[in-house]
């Protein structure tokens, strides 16, 4: 499975909770800062990991597709934001046990709101 874009959430950074932060492209490498995954393969563990951000993963559109996720209402925020899964979900365990989850955008889009 090919990973096409990737949208960097919001958790506990300087942006509210659940703010999309940014879509890049599937290739894009995140720091230890921005990715469990980067912080645990650089010795760090899933229970000091800070949960700064999630990285919620495509695997069947284009990065320049997911681009509109970027945009902005009439009054100036962010038009697209993430819905937190509910926690029986699979989204939901991935992202609390890895910080990053793999799905299609019609999976994904379930969980992406609009002011």
């Amino acid at each position: 499975m090919t990973i096409t874009y990737q949208i960097l959430v919001s958790n506990k950074s300087n942006l509210a909770k659940a703010e999309i932060v940014d879509v890049f492209p599937g290739d894009t490498q995140f720091t230890a800062n921005e990715s469990m995954q980067a912080f645990i393969s650089q010795g760090g563990t899933f229970e000091t990991w800070n949960r700064q951000f999630s990285l919620i993963k495509g695997t069947d559109k284009s990065f320049e597709d997911m681009l509109y996720l970027m945009d902005y209402n009439d009054v100036g925020d962010r038009k697209y934001f993430f819905i937190e899964p509910a926690k029986a979900t699979q989204i939901w365990q991935d992202l609390y046990y890895t910080g990053e989850t793999t799905n299609t955008t019609a999976q994904i889009l379930e969980h992406v709101g609009i002011r």
